[in-house]
């Protein structure tokens, strides 16, 4: 590990002129430790949005479905309207 000011070599792992390997283990299991919780957040919002996303899917599908019967509806009734005035 290089130990300088544009590294940001954290503090407690400085041990004189190089670094404690103990400390630099514990620090690096707990950045371990904190991109998996970032990444098991990440992937259950995915899970979360993937689920919004079908339910929407379904949704349009029942919509122009729906949209589809009432425009049939709508011109069985002009026609009726138009045998009715004639």
């Amino acid at each position: 590990m290089v130990i300088g000011e544009k590294w940001r070599t954290p503090e407690q792992v400085i041990n004189g002129d190089g670094i404690d390997q103990y400390a630099m283990t514990t620090v690096s299991w707990r950045a371990i430790q904190q991109i998996n919780e970032v990444k098991n957040t990440q992937a259950s919002e995915i899970q979360r949005l993937s689920e919004t996303v079908l339910t929407q899917q379904q949704q349009l599908t029942d919509f122009a479905a729906l949209t589809e019967s009432l425009t049939s509806r709508l011109a069985a009734l002009e026609e009726r309207v138009a045998l009715l005035e004639a």
